[in-house]
């Protein structure tokens, strides 16, 4: 989990979008050497859904570094089951693990089955029936993939956790900044907090309920705690001047906080994941 995280971090470090009202886009330019080729076949029922299922699991294994996906253009066939799959066939394309599924429209929301294959052991790996509620097929989807991801690495996925980024838009007294908070792939960004004064450091609560952050909006340096879902902060403490570490990452200060159950917050980099 640690490994994968800090892969995270670093790429969406160095991709934030500047532009506010758009989904932060995460591009991942340089695999793994050694990623696993597997084949996510796209789940029979899907036609028409609000997402695509498979193809969001897709993306996120590749988005790992960890996995070489098969392009659907090369896949000779697309079982929805484990009893439908042809071994030989899927070695034949070098794939080493495959992905089927069903997606199904349910009163209230949808079921999605999903089976993870190995193939060079012909083996069914696990299997599950996941309940949607709403539309929620994207968070959905991430579940997937987490399962996948740990049953293959023995490492746990982080695909269903949320990110917090900031953004400076203008220049000058003109700049805006906001904050902003994205599942792991920067989909479904939400804007948390707008300020004319800089915001920087945010950091996830252990529960993966709130934000703290570091606001300049009092002409001061001060940690602001917000919850995500209701908007409502508390300032926890103010300095009279921040220290910045030389790579610019960690920032340090000393003050007594307000809030003793948040003391244990860690302000460390300029984004984090939770588990969410």
């Amino acid at each position: 989990m640690q490994s994968l995280s800090k892969v995270w971090l670093f790429c969406v470090l160095l991709l934030i979008s500047s532009v506010a009202s758009a989904n932060l886009t995460i591009e991942i330019t340089r695999g793994s050497d050694q990623a696993l080729p597997i084949g996510v076949v796209p789940f029979e029922g899907s036609e028409g859904l609000p997402e695509d299922v498979a193809q969001i699991v897709q993306d996120d294994l590749e988005r790992s570094g960890y996995f070489d996906p098969l392009e659907r253009s090369a896949m000779f066939e697309q079982p929805s089951q484990s009893d439908d799959v042809q071994f030989g066939t899927w070695r034949s394309l070098d794939v080493r693990y495959l992905v089927v599924g069903k997606a199904e429209q349910t009163e209230g929301g949808f079921q999605l089955q999903f089976e993870l294959m190995d193939i060079s052991g012909q083996r069914r790996m696990i299997g599950e029936t996941v309940t949607v509620r709403g539309n929620d097929l994207r968070g959905a989807a991430h579940y997937i993939s987490d399962q996948i991801f740990e049953e293959i690495t023995d490492i746990r996925g982080a695909f269903s956790t949320k990110i917090a980024y900031v953004t400076a838009q203008g220049i000058g007294d003109d700049m805006q900044f906001g904050l902003y908070v994205a599942d792991a792939d920067g989909r479904r960004s939400e804007q948390v907090l707008t300020s004319d004064e800089p915001i920087m450091s945010p950091a996830w609560s252990p529960d993966g309920t709130k934000l703290a952050y570091v606001s300049f909006e009092t002409e001061r340096p001060a940690i602001y705690i917000q919850d995500v879902a209701t908007g409502q902060r508390v300032q926890a403490t103010s300095f009279e001047g921040i220290n910045g570490a030389p790579s610019g990452r960690r920032m340090a200060g000393v003050s007594r906080c307000r809030c003793p159950k948040m003391a244990s917050l860690k302000f460390i980099l300029w984004m984090s994941a939770a588990a969410h």
